[in-house]
């Protein structure tokens, strides 16, 4: 029985959740498979772990310039650098252990530190075994490139990957969405479900799983104040507690129905009743979107992989990114009116592009298939 080993890291939630919904798709193609997802770092060194992701989140929250440096610099990627090379070395520990406990036949990347520690066990020739980078934005960081990578599999031919063979890319045209967005729903009852009033256009505002831009999401509820219009908002704030609380407060004095949510399991739901999707544009919210076919409007990118992500979603004309929030709402009632032609182009072109490619069983099929 072939075993097949994908390891992850907590940074925010998008890189745990494509390493899940990889992991069913390939049991959901190969039920004989034998296939185990984890971040290496949580039973060795769950304090570094968590480290790691509190700084992701306060930086992305707090300081996005600061990230976005990091992000870009390449003087933190190179092999030099202290901070990389004591990653690499936290991160290579682990992803021993977990090969020895697991003995698996093919290892699977979905972070740049997975692919950077895994490539010089490989080098070193600790382990021998097929390592595959699964991309889960639309960039692929230099960390995570380095010769013993076997197979690179990218979202996109615009994704552009320096230094690598042609044999070495497969295109999976999107990133990993969970297989449960590919399940027909059934609206009229989730309509139903979630209250939504007949004839009436619904929005969904994603915060990310964390609540990150606490100021920025409630400076875009309050330019609904005053909007009088056959339109119904769905807001999840992910795990933040205080933010759900402010949003609540502030839906009260809407004349447009608002329900906030916290932290929900039933995403591609709510994205079956829905007409349009406002989103940070992170890898997960915007490739479940997609998948949906839901076209986006985006707000306030993390400079760096978000950045990445903006340009290829702009190119494709399947996404808007207004200037600043306060123009979001007049954005909404127009795309619903008068420029509703160009909202239905938005629609086609994600289904031609995105919708119908069912991305995450490309990548499963890449990686079961492999040699």
């Amino acid at each position: 029985m072939k075993k097949i080993l994908i390891l992850t890291v907590l940074a925010g939630m998008g890189h745990i959740r494509a390493a899940e919904a990889l992991g069913k798709a390939i049991k959901e193609v190969n039920p004989d498979l034998e296939v185990q997802t984890c971040d290496p770092m949580a039973t060795t060194s769950s304090k570094l772990q968590q480290f790691f992701n509190q700084a992701y989140l306060f930086l992305g929250n707090y300081l996005p310039p600061l990230w976005g440096f990091f992000y870009n610099s390449r003087i933190l990627s190179s092999n030099y650098n202290p901070f990389k090379w004591n990653v690499r070395r936290k991160y290579g520990q682990s992803i021993k252990l977990a090969i020895d406990q697991f003995n698996p036949d093919l290892l699977v990347s979905t972070h740049p530190f997975i692919a950077d520690a895994a490539g010089q066990l490989k080098k070193k020739g600790i382990i021998n075994l097929p390592l595959i980078s699964v991309v889960t934005d639309y960039h692929v960081h230099p960390w995570g490139i380095n010769k013993y990578i076997d197979l690179f599999i990218l979202p996109s031919e615009d994704v552009q990957i320096k230094g690598i063979p042609e044999g070495k890319i497969k295109i999976s045209g999107g990133l990993a969405t969970d297989p449960k967005f590919f399940k027909p729903q059934d609206k009229d009852s989730l309509v139903k479900t979630f209250g939504i009033a007949k004839d009436h256009k619904v929005v969904l505002i994603l915060c990310g799983g964390f609540g990150m831009g606490m100021g920025g999401v409630i400076k875009l509820l309050q330019g609904f104040k005053g909007i009088d219009f056959p339109l119904q908002l769905l807001v999840v704030v992910g795990k933040n507690e205080e933010l759900k609380t402010r949003l609540t407060q502030i839906a009260q004095q809407l004349k447009i129905k608002t329900t906030i949510f916290g932290f929900v399991e039933n995403m591609e739901e709510l994205m079956s009743v829905c007409d349009l999707v406002v989103t940070k544009p992170g890898g997960t919210s915007i490739s479940e979107a997609l998948t949906k076919g839901l076209p986006l409007i985006l707000t306030d990118p993390i400079p760096g992989q978000e950045d990445w992500n903006v340009q290829i979603l702009l190119k494709e004309r399947i996404a808007i990114q207004p200037e600043n929030l306060t123009a979001i709402p007049g954005l909404i009632i127009k795309l619903f009116t008068s420029e509703a032609d160009r909202l239905q182009e938005m629609r086609q072109r994600i289904k031609e592009k995105f919708a119908d490619t069912r991305s995450v069983y490309n990548i499963a099929n890449e990686i079961i298939n492999y040699r």
